[in-house]
Parts: structure tokens; C-alpha cells; sequence
């Protein structure tokens, strides 16, 4: 790593977290990224000088919230320099919730909307590391090779040995079903939870309609870490060139940090695609009623990973089977935001669920549907893939198991 060159992250925080700041800004420089954060300044009187530049010629300003950071001065003037420089922000959370950034730091539309917000659990910095590395990656961030990289790049020019991994499917039969929703629900439904209907109304109805949709199968859960990590290692054209393992507690989990473009492509790679509108809200709401949830009409946090139950993170798929659709289909509220095949102004998808740091009362009704640059990628965006075909007839690269629910 070239020491003269300015560093690309910047590392805010207060001092009492300085402990845990230096230890991100080693493991970043263990990855080849460059890092700095105030501690390595020994010249007080120069400390803001230091600082603006070092702001000023960072390529991403990486916010350790706790929650002191809400009463620090310094911080804020901080946050408002790297805004001012329109530098990418991304919060690590030590203590916080994404609630409390949202309401408690300046300009909290332009830093949490743009970029990531991921949570530092007890464990430490080590469980969300992957997670932020690749985050920097996609935001531009040089990352140049350690000694380590070269030696785990040689070693792996051998082919990997990958374990196959069980991909479960659901059957959807072909035939007509309700998609949209009724105008009195929703008035009724904002009633329930308190909320004005002019700020809320236009987004959230759309208009009833019965469509046919021929029969198709469509994995049971979001795909997995596990699952995605072989496409990154077996797939050529994968943006993610270096294999990177995923920590065995996180194998389960929903995969995230992925753009639409890449969503397709595995899809593609294993002769799928990615859901409609219609596929993805049949498939949640079944053919019966026009339910606002999977589970039914009234909301219940308990039944999926969602901001209203203060869930921190992801959870492993399936985790909540009292939130399970019709057909039995899992996490299609919470969890993580589904990429959808429609697409809209040639830049843009839809994308369908609610995510774990969404309140999904209204972000996880089945008809709602949130449009997103296609180069989105963040840690509560995922994504599940279809099948016009028996997925038996699919790649062997996973066993396939499939129920007619």
C-alpha cells in the first residue's frame, strides 16, 4: 500500500470509540484500503486542518455511530463537511438503530438514502468486515493487493470444491388472480396505524385488476450467501472476480450488497430469471383474496424481520414460517427487499418486500412496489429467482427440491 497517497476512507468518530475505529481502519488497510482517522494525528493544533483535507480527499467517509456521536460537535461538523464535499457516507452502527440516525443526525436523507447502514453486532467488527469491504468496492474504493491477496489468488487457480447446496422451490399453478389494492382497504388500514391518508394514499394504492398468470416456480426463500457464493466463483463474468468466503453464521442468510444487474445474471446463470410484479405478488398473496400480507390482513411484526420488531440485521431465510405466503413461501415481507425483472426508464427495477430495516407495515404490503437504479446495491436489497420449467430439469450445479403447496 503506497503511504503517500491520500487515504480513500475516512473514519468519524467520537473518542470514547476509538478503540473500535482503529480497529476497522486496520482491518480495511489488512484488505489494501487505504483508512485514516484522527488518532494518528499527534499535532492538535493542526487537527482541523488535518481532518478538512483528509475529508476533502477521501473517496468515502465511514460514520462510526454510537450513540454519542448524536451530541458531538465534532462529529457533526465532520458529517456536514464530507456532505458539503458530496462524499459517500456510510454509517456502521455500534448502539444505535437505523431510526436513530434518520431522526438525530443533520441531513440524514442524503446519508441514509444514498448508501448502507449496517450495524456492528457484539461479536465485533470482524462479522460485518465482508459486508463493508464489498460495500467500498462498489462505491469506488482502490483496493491494492497484500501480500495475502496474491498468495490466496495462486492458491485459488485450482478449481474451487464447492459443496452443492439445496435450492427449494415452490410450484404456482397457472390461472387468473386479484393484483392491486382497494382504495376503502387502504384508508381503513392507514386508520389502524394512525397515519394521514395525503401523504400516504398515492403511493400506496394501485389499481385492481384480475391478470392470468401461467404457472412458473419460484425458489422458497431469498438465495442464500452460501448459493451466490458459487456463482461468484464458478461464473466468469461475475463482477464478484475474487472469491471471498462467507462466514459459516451467515451462510443462510439472505445474500445482499447485489445490484439488479447481477441478480440477473445468476438468474440467467441458472437458466432462470428474476420475478414480475405478477409472479412475485402471486406468489405472496396466493389466489383467493387480496390479503394485504402474506399471512393475512392485519400486520404483525412478529412474523417477519422488520424495523417495527427493531431487527438489527438479516436473518437466516425462513426464520419466521408464521409469516409464510400461501404457498408457503418465506421472508416475502422483511428480511431483504426482492429485485424484480420490470423495469422502469431503462435505469431503473422494481423491488418488492420490506427489508429488516424498513418499517413494513406499509413497505411490506404484497402490492407495493419501490422503484431503484439498477446499480443499487445495499444490505437490505436481495433477491429470489423463477423458473418457467421444472426446476429438476435445471442446473446441477444445486439439488433441487420441489412442493406443490
Amino acid at each position: 500500500m503506497n503511504k503517500n497517497r491520500p487515504a480513500e476512507v475516512f473514519i468519524s468518530h467520537v473518542e470514547e470509540d476509538g478503540k473500535v475505529a482503529l480497529e476497522i481502519k486496520a482491518a480495511l488497510q489488512q484488505k489494501g484500503i487505504s483508512a485514516w482517522c484522527y488518532e494518528e494525528d499527534n499535532d492538535l493544533g493542526n487537527r482541523l486542518d488535518n481532518v478538512t483535507k483528509a475529508i476533502s480527499n477521501c473517496r468515502v467517509f465511514l460514520l462510526l455511530a454510537s450513540d454519542r456521536v448524536f451530541e458531538s460537535f465534532e462529529v457533526h461538523r465532520e458529517i456536514e463537511a464530507a456532505y458539503v464535499s458530496h462524499k459517500r457516507i456510510v454509517p456502521l452502527r455500534l448502539n444505535v438503530t437505523h431510526a436513530d440516525l434518520e431522526q438525530r443526525l443533520p441531513n440524514s436523507p442524503v446519508l441514509i438514502g444514498t448508501t448502507v447502514s449496517l450495524l456492528i453486532p457484539p461479536e465485533g467488527i470482524a462479522v460485518i468486515m465482508p459486508a463493508v469491504i464489498r460495500g467500498l468496492e462498489r462505491l469506488g474504493v482502490t483496493i491494492a493487493p497484500t501480500p495475502d491477496d496474491v498468495r490466496e489468488k495462486s492458491a485459488n487457480n485450482a478449481i474451487p470444491v464447492v459443496d452443492t447446496r439445496l435450492l427449494e422451490w415452490i410450484f404456482v399453478p397457472p390461472g387468473k388472480f386479484t393484483i392491486g389494492s382497494d382504495l376503502a382497504a387502504m384508508k381503513r388500514l392507514l386508520d389502524s396505524f394512525g397515519m394521514e391518508y395525503e401523504d400516504n394514499l398515492d403511493k400506496l394504492v394501485v389499481p385492481i385488476s384480475q391478470k392470468f398468470v401461467p404457472e412458473f416456480w419460484i425458489t422458497k426463500h431469498p438465495i442464500t450467501n452460501e448459493q451466490y457464493q458459487q456463482f461468484v466463483i464458478e461464473h466468469p463474468s461475475s463482477d464478484e472476480s475474487e472469491h471471498r468466503p462467507v462466514p459459516p453464521y451467515l451462510a443462510r442468510h439472505p445474500v445482499v450488497m447485489v445490484t439488479w444487474h447481477e441478480a440477473f445474471a445468476f438468474g440467467a446463470w441458472m437458466g432462470c430469471n428474476l420475478p414480475t410484479a405478477e409472479q412475485w405478488e402471486k406468489a405472496a398473496r396466493g389466489d383467493s383474496d387480496l390479503r394485504h400480507y402474506p399471512w393475512g390482513d392485519l400486520f404483525d411484526a412478529h412474523k417477519c424481520a422488520c424495523a417495527e420488531d427493531e431487527c438489527q440485521g438479516t436473518s437466516p431465510v425462513g426464520s419466521f414460517p408464521d409469516g409464510n405466503s400461501p404457498y408457503g413461501l418465506t421472508d416475502m415481507t422483511g428480511n431483504v427487499m426482492e429485485w424484480l425483472r420490470n423495469r422502469k426508464d431503462g435505469d431503473s427495477a422494481g423491488a418488492k418486500g420490506g427489508a429488516f430495516d424498513m418499517t413494513c407495515k406499509l413497505y411490506g404490503l404484497i402490492h407495493f412496489t419501490t422503484w431503484v437504479e439498477l446499480t443499487y446495491a445495499d444490505s437490505d436489497h436481495g433477491f429470489r429467482i423463477v423458473s418457467a420449467r421444472d426446476p429438476k430439469q435445471l442446473s446441477a450445479r444445486f439439488n433441487h427440491s420441489v412442493s406443490n403447496q
